[in-house]
Order: C-alpha cells, then sequence, then structure tokens
C-alpha cells in the first residue's frame, strides 16, 4: 500500500507541475453516477452495477480549443448478480485527459492511474491488482460555470484473471 500512495503522488506531482505552467486555469468539483461491469475476454461478466464517482480538478487552457484536465477522484467499480453476489471496487485515481472545445461543447479523451482502497463482495479466487489503468472517451456541455458531462471508461489492467473494469459516468461539475 505504501507502495501505491508513492506512486500516486508521484503523479499528482507530475501532473500539477505540467500543467502549471499554462496561464489560464480553472479548478472544479465533479460527481454524480455510474454504472459499470466487469468483462473477461470481451463477455460481461454478472450484471450492471450502479455507484458514484466523485472529486476535485483543474482545467488548462492550453490553447483557445485544446484543455488539458487532470484531478483526484473516487471512483467505483464492480459487478452485481455474480455467484456469490456482488463485488464492489472503490478506487482513488488521477485522471488525465485532453479536452478539444468548441463553443459550449466539448469532447475529451485520456488515461489515468487508479488505486484500489477498498474490495468488497470478493467472489473470486484471489482479490484484484491494487491498481488499474483506464482510458476514457466522453462529451458534455458547459452552461455558465456548470458543466453535464458523459464518460465511458475502458480498464486497460488485467485486474484478477483476465477480468477488466468499464463503466459509464454521467454527472455535473461546478468550476471555481
Amino acid at each position: 500500500m505504501k507502495k501505491a500512495m508513492m506512486i500516486l503522488s508521484l503523479l499528482v506531482a507530475s501532473n500539477l507541475a505540467f500543467v502549471g505552467m499554462a496561464q489560464d486555469k480553472k479548478f472544479g468539483i465533479r460527481g454524480g453516477y455510474q454504472t459499470s461491469y466487469l468483462t473477461q475476454d470481451g463477455d460481461k461478466v454478472g450484471s450492471s452495477k450502479s455507484g458514484f464517482y466523485l472529486g476535485a480538478y483543474k482545467d488548462t487552457k492550453v490553447f483557445p480549443f485544446l484543455h488539458v484536465n487532470t484531478g483526484l477522484e473516487y471512483s467505483q467499480f464492480g459487478a452485481s448478480k455474480l455467484d456469490n453476489g456482488d463485488y464492489t471496487l472503490n478506487y482513488i485515481g488521477v485522471p488525465l485527459a485532453l479536452k478539444v472545445k468548441v463553443g459550449p461543447l466539448y469532447a475529451l479523451g485520456g488515461s489515468g492511474f487508479n488505486v484500489k482502497v477498498a474490495e468488497k463482495g470478493y467472489p473470486f479466487d484471489s482479490s484484484a491488482k491494487w491498481f488499474d489503468i483506464p482510458a476514457y472517451v466522453g462529451a458534455g456541455f458547459n452552461i455558465l460555470f456548470v458543466a453535464v458531462e458523459a464518460k465511458h471508461t475502458w480498464g486497460l489492467t488485467d485486474i484478477n484473471n483476465g477480468l477488466n473494469n468499464n463503466g459509464f459516468q454521467v454527472g455535473l461539475s461546478m468550476r471555481f
């Protein structure tokens, strides 16, 4: 766990240093509904599980249409209706995305590093890996200082015997 926290700290520091060079920065909070599921060799395992995500972010304008977005985020992944019941994985993550903005609309894509902070249900022979590397794409629109956003997430890491996290998020963010 010390190793995980060290890596997470280094990622946060490097992300903040990278985007710290640009001039126009906005900070904010975001959160919303998340539905997640597990896949194994491309096939869905169990049923989707409802959860939530919550975090803080920094949006840095690089060019008028291009922004870098980073932050710290808590999210829930897992699946329901498995042989042994529901399975929940809780992560603290450091997302890093590029956002292309046209007027109030934007598209974003990126990756990150998630560290597992809790695991509940445990229906498999061994526990999930202590980290996951997600990739995601999404879109949203801004209304004054509030944004509505939707993203799809794919876990790139085999977290346990061929299992991968996947999810869909829809939520709100507020910029300060």
